[in-house]
């Protein structure tokens, strides 16, 4: 137990990689398995009850934290996460599942990755030397053209209607883009000033429900609950109280604990696991155009994340010099004679 405790404080590397294995093949399972299930399931009755579901044990989970006490601002920015990247994120995501399926939805997973580095350079929360920037920014951009690119072409090699779900479903999943991007950023924001991962992430989720209740009302006249077969439920089971209050709790520690780039390399890697669970649970198939768009996005992805690890190095080297230069300042002050103090003496 005291184990846990530690690493739930400070994690060793070995388990944070393997958190970020765990949580991509819980998310990878949600994917497959509602699939089916929104059949008898509404996308936003679906998304509000895996919340509903969820919440409980998300305020156990928090109880684990030490109380910090929240500034309104503090509260603001926890309402902005929820309405946006839960209440938005968390329910159209069952929208994209529905008309496009997990395999495609998952082809395009890494594109929320993608925006997140857009948004931050925008932001100017990416800070770096201007020649340095320039090369960094023209390979990001060749990364973010092919993904966005990749993204967009799934909907012509898949289907030849423009009018077609699947052209909705990656129209949706482009919003979806965003709101996970703000999420990503307005939480990693929130940490440094709280570090309190799973308080943080229970407050937004209420802010979430908020949204999805209405939604949910919406759509509830559809369901005919007789008519749901019992193996619905260990699915919504699955992603309300495994998913919900596990993997998305998971994600929230990590934020607070490992490297920027790191949740891009996993975010590619659920769109593998997905893909490959679609392809044997569900039995989708996809043709070799829209392998290829996989191909495209999974590249650009790995383009950008090749430079953002030399920026962290980089912004690690420059932050380490001024340390040094500070340390160097403070000794050669302690060496130096203190003259103003002997003139005051002898005054």
């Amino acid at each position: 137990m005291n184990w846990l405790r530690e690493q739930y404080r400070e994690p060793a590397t070995p388990v944070i990689h393997f958190a970020f294995i765990f949580a991509t093949w819980l998310y990878s399972g949600m994917h497959v398995l509602s699939k089916p299930a929104l059949s008898y399931v509404p996308p936003f009755v679906f998304a509000t009850i895996r919340v509903l579901m969820g919440l409980p044990f998300m305020y156990l989970i928090s109880r684990m934290e030490e109380r910090v006490e929240l500034t309104w601002a503090d509260s603001g920015l926890l309402m902005v996460i929820g309405l946006v990247g839960i209440g938005v994120g968390q329910s159209v995501i069952f929208v994209v599942n529905q008309l496009v399926g997990a395999g495609i939805l998952a082809m395009m997973i890494p594109l929320s990755t993608i925006l997140t580095v857009v948004m931050s350079a925008i932001l100017g929360m990416e800070k770096i030397g201007l020649l340095k920037a320039f090369v960094f920014n023209l390979f990001k951009g060749i990364g973010v053209t092919l993904t966005v690119a990749g993204s967009a072409a799934i909907a012509r090699v898949t289907e030849k209607d423009f009018h077609s779900d699947t052209v909705w479903g990656v129209a949706l999943m482009f919003l979806i883009s965003i709101a996970a991007a703000t999420y990503f950023i307005l939480m990693g924001k929130f940490l440094k000033r709280r570090p309190i991962p799973m308080y943080a992430y229970f407050r937004a989720s209420l802010w979430g429900l908020l949204l999805m209740l209405p939604l949910g009302a919406l759509q509830l006249s559809d369901v005919e609950w007789a008519e749901i077969p019992n193996w619905v439920w260990p699915v919504e089971v699955y992603s309300g109280v495994v998913v919900s209050s596990g993997a998305h709790l998971i994600m929230s520690w990590l934020i607070k604990h490992c490297a920027a780039f790191l949740p891009a390399v996993y975010t590619s890697l659920q769109s593998v696991t997905t893909v490959v669970l679609a392809t044997l649970i569900l039995g989708e198939s996809f043709n070799v155009w829209s392998m290829l768009c996989m191909c495209t996005i999974l590249c650009g992805l790995f383009l950008v994340i090749v430079v953002r690890v030399r920026e962290e190095k980089q912004a690690s080297l420059v932050s380490s010099d001024t340390v040094d230069d500070q340390d160097e300042n403070q000794e050669e002050g302690a060496k130096a004679p203190l003259l103003p103090v002997h003139s005051i003496s002898n005054a």
